[in-house]
């Protein structure tokens, strides 16, 4: 297609933009993965660098099935505008919702994390009044099982006198 008149070069570039929006699917699932752990730089610096070799990539590709390895600015200049229309639209819904799922998971996890260290706390701070039960318990069986055995050896005495 080195040579390619106006409707192949056409149709190459509106293949570039649905590339572009495949692109943009991507970049959302990205984000996704970013926004779970926003504090994480080296997390988003990797994802980033992921996205640009997954963009490259897939522009090499798409290059060598259509324009015949030769890569033209109208390709490239098509996936960008796809990648935008894709995030520009059903990016920013698809990103609004899941934001709400993701900011109740938040939550969600927030109130567990409390209860738990809640839960944890009160248990350690119990934890000398249990060790007393435990070890007075144990007193008392002790006492118990001596006096099993002083009965029983009291009884066996008592059954050898007769």
């Amino acid at each position: 297609m080195h040579d390619a008149n106006l409707s192949a070069q056409f149709s190459c570039f509106l293949y570039s933009l649905l590339s572009g929006a495949i692109l943009g699917a991507v970049y959302t699932v990205l984000s996704f993965l970013r926004s779970s752990n926003p504090k994480g730089k080296i997390r988003i610096f990797i994802l980033d660098i992921l996205f640009m070799v997954i963009f490259a990539f897939l522009t090499m590709i798409f290059s060598i099935g259509f324009t015949d390895g030769i890569v033209r600015y109208y390709v490239v200049a098509g996936e960008i505008a796809g990648l935008f229309a894709w995030y520009l639209s059903l990016g920013r819904l698809i990103c609004k919702a899941f934001g709400k799922v993701f900011s109740v998971l938040f939550k969600i996890r927030a109130a567990f994390r409390k209860n738990i260290t809640v839960f944890s706390k009160k248990l350690l701070k119990a934890r000398d009044k249990m060790l007393y039960n435990i070890e007075k318990k144990n007193h008392r069986d002790m006492d118990l099982t001596k006096g099993e055995k002083n009965f029983e050896t009291e009884s066996n005495e008592n059954l050898k006198k007769t």
